[in-house]
Order: C-alpha cells, then sequence, then structure tokens
C-alpha cells in the first residue's frame, strides 16, 4: 500500500506596529506535514522567531525559522 502525504505551505504576513495603511511584508515556510505554530519570539528588531512542529502523528518533529521584518 502506498502512503499519500499533503503537504501545506505557511503564509506569515507581517506589518510595522501602528502603521495601518502600509503595505505587509509575506514569508512562506513551504512543504511542511501537518503543521502547528507552537510559539513566536520576538528577538532583536527587526527579526522572529516562529517554532513549528509538524510530521506524522506519531512521529512529530519542531524546526525553528529565522525571519527579519525589515522593510525597504
Amino acid at each position: 500500500m502506498t502512503a499519500f502525504y499533503i503537504l501545506q505551505s505557511l503564509f506569515i504576513s507581517v506589518k510595522p506596529d501602528g502603521d495601518y495603511y502600509s503595505w505587509s511584508k509575506l514569508f512562506k515556510i513551504e512543504g511542511v506535514l501537518n503543521p502547528e505554530i507552537i510559539t513566536i519570539n520576538e528577538l532583536k528588531y527587526p527579526k522572529f522567531e516562529i517554532v513549528i512542529k509538524f510530521g506524522n502523528k506519531n512521529d512529530r518533529s519542531s524546526k525553528s525559522y529565522f525571519f527579519s521584518e525589515a522593510f525597504d
């Protein structure tokens, strides 16, 4: 029997605090199985970390992704 997996992508939209009229910056995490966001940690500005748990029900892993929200 062949197992099929449906991978998902997560899109994260970030905009400057208090600036509701500017465009946001979009980040994409792709190819994860059953993703679950565990934490979002603010690091030294403008960086932040997102920890995601993913995988099969009995074999889950977690991974940290680091982003910079610096706007050009």
